[in-house]
């Protein structure tokens, strides 16, 4: 049990912080209407690149670190865990278990989702 509560108060924390962290912040209530398959299509090249470029496996946003796992998702992780998975067909999944921690890693992937894409944009893909 102390391991859940100790999981559950490190994504609140880690979604907190990476939503202030950034200076390009979003609204998270709107950061739902972004997602579409070809703003994923977008996001998907863009972390592409990045991550050839960085020659990587994965693209780092604060602390979490966003993998290609196939051509149709992207995995949130933290410290070897999936927090979330963006499907381009199904959207944002949380992988939590509690509802209220659910929630937060639904809007706060949304968010960050929303994020990349104006980063993308202003670099023309």
């Amino acid at each position: 049990m102390k391991i859940f509560v100790s999981l559950t108060l490190s994504l609140m924390l880690l979604f907190g912080l990476a939503s202030c962290n950034n200076k390009n912040t979003i609204n998270t209530e709107k950061a739902e209407s972004c997602f579409s398959k070809v703003n994923f299509d977008i996001v998907y090249k863009y972390l592409d690149d990045q991550i050839k470029k960085g020659n990587k496996t994965f693209y780092e946003y604060d602390s979490l670190k966003l993998f290609l796992t196939d051509t149709t998702e992207i995995s949130f992780k933290k410290d070897f865990y999936t927090l979330a998975k963006i499907n381009q067909t199904t959207g944002v999944v949380s992988l939590a278990k509690a509802k209220r921690d659910n929630d937060i890693v639904l809007k706060e992937t949304d968010h960050i989702f929303c994020e990349i894409l104006l980063l993308a944009k202003k670099m023309n893909y």
